[in-house]
């Protein structure tokens, strides 16, 4: 899965911040008592923050010190990123192009079945999808 990104990215923050703006969340938007908040803070969040978290900080292409405190780096990330996503796009489109004109230039398969353009074939073909369609529920 890693090699399909083009970029990885570690966002590092301080821990006592990290530990203080969860109290503040919590106690404010989640009405929670401060000494269950810090009980689950060193029993949950921590371990599992150095469990499954830090071990990315070792295959980031990027480390951004201090988080969102960081302004100039979030700056210089965010114009990479924008980079990156219009070169992609422009390569996407090229691509696009050139598979529907091999896709015009080869012939149909004796199997397959042109179905005549009626209302209800459009309607399939439209972008509003019926959910229980999707998820198999009729």
């Amino acid at each position: 899965m890693l090699d399909l990104l083009d970029l990885k990215i570690f966002a590092e923050a301080d821990a006592d911040l990290c530990l203080s703006r969860r109290l503040v969340r919590d106690v404010k938007e989640r009405a929670r008592d401060i000494e269950g908040c810090i009980k689950q803070w060193f029993r949950y969040v921590k371990p599992n923050f150095y469990k499954y978290v830090a071990p990315q900080r070792e295959i980031a292409d990027l480390i951004i010190p201090r988080g969102i405190e960081n302004k100039v780096a979030i700056a210089m990330v965010s114009d990479q990123v924008r980079k990156t996503l219009a070169d992609k796009s422009t390569q996407h489109q090229v691509e696009l192009r050139r598979l529907g004109q091999i896709a015009e230039d080869s012939p149909l398969s004796a199997n397959a079945i042109v179905l005549r353009q009626t209302n209800q074939v459009r309607g399939m073909h439209s972008k509003y999808i019926c959910t229980k369609c999707i998820w198999g529920i009729h």
